[in-house]
Formats: C-alpha cells, structure tokens, sequence
C-alpha cells in the first residue's frame, strides 16, 4: 500500500470547503463561446486551462490550474475539485477562489465538469450512486472519468501521485466518497463539504485520510440523514445516509479508536479528531453545531454575519 501523506485542512490548509444549499456516460455539448481545447501537449507552463478527455467514447471536459510553482520537473500536488449539483468548473472556481489557494500553497488544481442536457455546461451533476439528475438518470460513469482525469494528467504534468486528493461540495462531496470507494488507489486523501456516504457497495481498497465537513442546519443533505427536507431534484427521490454513519465506516476502514480530540473552543463548532489509527490514516469532522451553524466559503457575504462560524477557505 503506498505511503499515506495528508496535505489537507489538518496538515497545510490546502482544501477549500462548502456547506452547499444545494451504462454510458452523459453527454456534454460544448456551445459556441466554450472553448474546452487546450491540447494537454500545451500545458505546460503556470496558467489556467481548459481542456477535455475522451473516456469511452465520450468527450468530458475540466479546467485545470498550474500555479506560479509549477516548473515542468519538480512534481506538486494536485486537489480534484468536485462541483455541486447544478453547478460546474466555472461556478466552483468564482464561489471559492480555490485557484488563489492553489497559487499560495503551490498546488495543482482540477475542476471536472458532470453531467447535464443543455447546450452548454451548467445545471451539471455527477453520478453518486443514488443522486443526481442527469448524470444519475443516464448511468454516467463518473468514476471512470475521474479516474482517467487523474491517471492521464499524473502521467502527462509533474503530479506528485502519491499527494492527489479530492474534494467536493453536495453532490460532489458524495461523489467523492464514491470515488474514494472504488478507487482509492488513485488518492491520498479526501475532504467531502455537506455529502452523504451513500455508495453501496462501497469497499476501499486502502485506508485514506478523511476530512468531514457538515453543519447541523443543512436541509438538502441532512445531518442526521433521511430523506431531505427540501429537494431540487424531486424526479429522483432519495434517502441519505448520516454523518455518523460516515465516520463509522471510514473509522473501521482506518483502524481508528472510538475516542476523539473535541475541540469546542469556537462558538457554534465542534472538531472531533480521530488521530489514533492502525493504518496512520486520521479522520477530523467539522460539525456546523447548534441551529445558527455554517460553513462557508471565503467569498460568502459578510451580511451573513454570526451565522458564518467556519471560513471554510481559511481552513
């Protein structure tokens, strides 16, 4: 099993993170306007891109960030962004600033696109086992996109392959956890923000450092689980899994001990840190506490006031 290292919000503060209020692979039609064809033979140099694989006979496309550090030779480490249902590769960057994270702590950032109908690439969602929309009504096969993304950019840049993470917010925090259960060979880390673990089967095939980030006041994917108490996708209702059984699983996977480092020190926020495992692979959940509790993103307004306990960027 390769060596487990965690660059994340426990060790260097390279993930950002989102409580979000939101057989053939579907199709995406790039419009007039939406240029996905920056040959990968030309990213090469610090900048950003935008460029599109074929994944069984299908054309997926994603954007991809080189930051000032990049220099061709010295691998770096990469983070796979996953947007939110509905969202994309652009809404994702505009709503975090990952990229300016990325420049700071001299990462490679990707931002994959799911699925969707229309013209053009919005109203996007990946195919999580039991949600979302399009990418779930059309059996897209997520996985093996995201699983080719990574292989072929770790082959092609200077990936450190043994630091390649994922993160992602809503459905993309629960197709990051599908991910993770079928190719966790792949990554050294995740960070799922307001997703379920609703992957069945779902068997890693290593332990993998785990981050969870969930507030206690999310109404689309419970914290307690169950069916969501408000839906944007009715056409394909859902029951979700809670975060306790989350951690419950990913504690087994990882040979960790029931017991926690709780942190509650900041208002409306409790951090419980798993560090004491056989496999040397920790687990930290960030509970949104109490009914005021959030998580959000740098950029979310500051009207928001006290009900932002956790700048998720920051982080």
């Amino acid at each position: 099993m390769r060596k487990l290292r965690w660059v994340g919000l426990v060790a260097v503060g390279t993930f950002l993170f989102c409580l979000s209020a939101v057989g053939t692979l579907g199709w995406v039609v790039v419009a007039q306007g939406e240029r996905w064809d920056d040959p990968l033979s030309a990213i090469d140099t610090p900048g950003y891109y935008q460029a599109s694989l074929e994944v069984e006979g299908m054309t997926r496309t994603y954007a991809l960030y080189l930051p000032t550090a990049y220099n061709g030779s010295t691998p770096l480490p990469m983070v796979v962004m996953l947007h939110g249902g509905g969202g994309d590769a652009r809404q994702v960057q505009s709503s975090t600033r990952f990229r300016e994270v990325a420049e700071a702590e001299g990462f490679i950032a990707i931002f994959p696109n799911g699925n969707g109908q229309l013209p053009v690439e919005r109203l996007l969602t990946w195919n999580a086992g039991n949600c979302c929309g399009y990418a779930l009504e059309s059996n897209a096969n997520d996985v093996a996109f995201l699983a080719a993304l990574i292989e072929t950019l770790g082959a092609e840049l200077a990936v450190d392959t043994e630091r390649v993470f994922m993160t992602g917010m809503s459905n993309g925090a629960m197709m990051t956890y599908r991910f993770a259960c079928e190719r966790a060979d792949l990554l050294a880390g995740i960070a799922p923000v307001a997703g379920a673990l609703n992957a069945d089967p779902c068997a890693p095939s290593q332990p993998l450092p785990v981050v969870i980030l969930h507030g206690t006041a999310d109404e689309l994917v419970l914290y307690e689980g169950g069916a969501p108490l408000r839906s944007v996708d009715r056409r394909n209702p859902r029951v979700d899994q809670s975060v306790a059984f989350a951690l419950g699983f990913w504690r087994g996977v990882n040979g960790c001990e029931a017991s926690a480092e709780v942190d509650t020190t900041q208002a409306d926020l409790r951090v419980e840190s798993y560090t004491d495992c056989t496999s040397g692979a920790p687990i930290t959940v960030f509970d949104g506490d109490r009914r005021r509790a959030r998580l959000v993103w740098r950029r979310a307004r500051a009207a928001r006031g006290p009900r932002d306990v956790v700048d998720a960027t920051a982080e």
